[in-house]
């Protein structure tokens, strides 16, 4: 079920991706590391003089022809990421040069669940810069060698975090994936005790809190499998993602984008499922049913911070914020 991606693919992908170097370049380096196609060599034989138009179409069949045209963004650029991690470790690539990388892919993805350590790194970097040029520290400043042990640190959870989080989607069960998102959060030290929940069983806190009714309803499970199937029939993606802990359990939920335009912004693809997990912070159980009723009262959608976008609704099996055509879809 686990999707391999080679390093030297993943590498390749992503240097295309971010446009280091000119398409010609680029499809040299891909013969030179023993890729061919009739698309690939005729793109390593195009001058500049060729219109913009002309070397694209070139490459999207050079793509094609590859098998690479349909690998999901988000599949190599974590798998570029991954390389870079290990090569700071191993300190075969400067920390700070490697975490310009790292967050480009950040950027790139939008994967906060699996980068957002490099928010701060990016600050602390800048900050010590900006020491270099002005001799003065700002709130991010750290010394180099605690700089770098951050970044370390980081590189390390990331590799965890990433370990095994992207499975095959169009021929694996609901039971199958399950038992795949159970081994990504055991690898992430998180509890593998699932308990599916929908929109209305969330209730926000503030600060990233919040609250679960209790006991959750019994057919969350199957109406989750329901979300899992409506998704590969879609045909836009799948991603399962948790985001709290109650009672020694993982609250999670199935994602599902609202259309193609969605799918790209949250780095999904229908090829793939995409296992991810939040800080997870511990929610708060509440099993009165009236006090359940007084809080959803005077629930405050801003302090949801975009939960209420991703968590999927029980009547629709998809986010209440979706068009109507989405939903029909």
């Amino acid at each position: 079920m686990i999707v391999d991606i080679d390093d030297r693919i993943a590498r390749l992908l992503a240097e295309r991706h971010f446009a280091n170097e000119p398409a010609r370049d680029w499809a040299i380096r891909c013969l030179e590391a023993g890729y061919d196609s009739r698309s690939l060599r005729m793109l390593a034989g195009m001058s500049q003089s060729y219109a913009p138009s002309e070397i694209d179409e070139k490459l999207d069949l050079a793509l094609k022809e590859l098998g690479w045209a349909d690998i999901p963004p988000y599949v190599y650029l974590i798998g570029y990421a991954r390389i870079i991690a290990k090569e700071i470790l191993e300190d075969k690539i400067d920390p700070m040069m490697g975490s310009y990388e790292m967050y480009k892919v950040l950027v790139a993805t939008d994967s906060y669940s699996e980068l957002n350590a490099w928010y701060d790194i990016d600050e602390m970097i800048w900050d010590q810069t900006h020491f270099g040029n002005t001799g003065k520290k700002g709130y991010y400043y750290r010394e180099r060698d605690q700089l770098v042990a951050t970044i370390k640190e980081a590189c390390t959870n990331f590799l965890t975090r990433t370990r095994s989080n992207i499975g095959s989607l169009s021929e694996t069960s609901f039971e199958e994936a399950e038992e795949a998102f159970r081994n990504f959060l055991a690898d992430n030290e998180a509890p593998t005790e699932l308990l599916w929940v929908f929109r209305e069983d969330v209730i926000p806190e503030g600060y990233g809190n919040m609250a679960i009714r209790t006991p959750l309803p019994t057919d969350n499970h199957e109406r989750a499998k329901k979300c899992f199937e409506l998704g590969k029939k879609r045909n836009l993606g799948v991603a399962f993602l948790a985001f709290c802990k109650l009672d020694g359990a993982t609250c999670c939920f199935v994602q599902l984008p609202e259309d193609d335009r969605d799918a790209q912004y949250k780095s999904m693809g229908n090829r793939y499922l995409k296992l991810s997990r939040t800080t997870m912070p511990e929610a708060r159980a509440i099993s009165n049913s009236v006090l359940w009723k007084i809080r959803e009262l005077f629930v405050n959608r801003k302090d949801y911070g975009g939960w209420d976008d991703m968590i999927p609704s029980r009547e629709t099996l998809l986010p209440i914020s979706y068009r109507k055509t989405s939903v029909a879809r």
